[in-house]
Parts: C-alpha cells; structure tokens; sequence
C-alpha cells in the first residue's frame, strides 16, 4: 500500500475518501454515500461514529478500530488488514473479501452468509459463535483461532486447517467437514459427526 499522508476528516471527505491517514474519531456524524475508501490508514476509529452507505474498501489497513454490529452485506473489501479490531456482531451477508486479514480480532457473532471469501487469513482472532452459512471459501486460513460454537452449513472445509484453533462446540454437517484437518487432541470435538459414541469408563 502506498504511503498515505496524515489529513484531518475535513480534508479526506474534500480528497474523495482517498490517501490518508486518520488517527482518532470525526467531530460530529461524518456521512460516506457511494464510494470506494482506497489506500487510507485508519488508527483507533470507531465508525460508529460514521455512517456508511454503499461504500467498499480497497488497500486499506484498519488498526485498533471499532465495528460493533456493523452491516457490510454485499460490500467489496480488497487488500485490507484489520489489526487488534473489535468487529463484534457484524453482518457480512453477500459481501466479498479478497485478501483480506484479520488478526487479533474480535469476529464473535459475527455471519458471513453467502459471503466469498478469497485469500482471507483469521489470525489470533475470536470467532466465537460465527456464523458461515453457503459461504464460498477460496484459499481460507484460520490460524490460532477460536471457532468455539461457530457453525459451518453448506461450507466446505475441506483442505482448512483448523489444528491450531479452538473448535469446541463447532457446529457443522458431516458434509461440509469432510477434508478438513484436525489436530489428534481434537478428534473428540468431532467424534459425533462420524456417528460414534465414547463409552464411559
């Protein structure tokens, strides 16, 4: 990404949402409508404090921002890489992440339904009760993860590796787990999906 220079929320909104580095929230409501925020810093934002119609992000680095219950359904998100955010609740029905990184984030109850998902990494992130429902996956990466009580439905897994992430309580049809890779101390989360039974002692 390209060095993009330090500007007040006034002169981005004159730049046409391009090229800048944003440190901090707006004063007041900031309204985005129709446009793509291409190569921008944004360091410690809470864009609840902004509203966002229509809008898709390009070579953007997102650091210690705030998205809580957000809606991003049937945006675009390409080359962006979310670091230490808080992404609780958010909807990314329908959207499109193409090289995409989440790390140190928190994605709980988050859902990606009908999303497509192409060349997106879940790094030392949160997923706790996720939700991935006909979610395309493309080059998919979870890693040191915590996918407890997240549920997979008509989403393949197969080739993922999810041996370094917590899995307890992971919802998903036989189906879409197959090919998936496991560490073997986690063969018991998922036990139940091959029709077995542990006796007790």
């Amino acid at each position: 990404m390209k060095t993009a220079l330090k500007m007040s929320w006034d002169d981005f909104a004159r730049s046409g949402f391009s090229n800048a580095t944003l440190k901090g929230n707006p004063e007041g409501k900031l309204v985005v409508r129709e446009q793509t925020i291409d190569t921008v810093v944004f360091d410690g934002v809470d864009f609840a404090n902004l509203t966002l119609s229509k809008v898709d992000f390009r070579n953007v680095l997102f650091r210690q921002c705030t998205f809580v219950n957000l809606d991003f359904s049937d945006r675009y998100f390409g080359r962006i890489r979310f670091e230490g955010c808080n992404l609780l609740g958010t909807k990314w029905i329908k959207a499109a992440l193409f090289d995409v990184v989440f790390k140190d984030g928190n994605l709980a109850y988050a859902n990606f339904s009908s999303s497509s998902l192409k060349s997106v990494l879940f790094e030392k992130s949160s997923l706790k009760e996720s939700f991935f429902a006909e979610t395309e996956f493309k080059d998919v990466g979870f890693d040191d993860s915590n996918l407890s009580g997240a549920e997979f439905f008509k989403t393949p897994l197969n080739g993922i590796d999810l041996s370094t992430d917590v899995v307890e309580g992971l919802h998903c049809e036989k189906e879409s787990l197959q090919g998936a890779i496991i560490a073997p101390a986690q063969a018991i989360d998922f036990i139940a999906y091959l029709g077995l039974k542990i006796k007790d002692e």
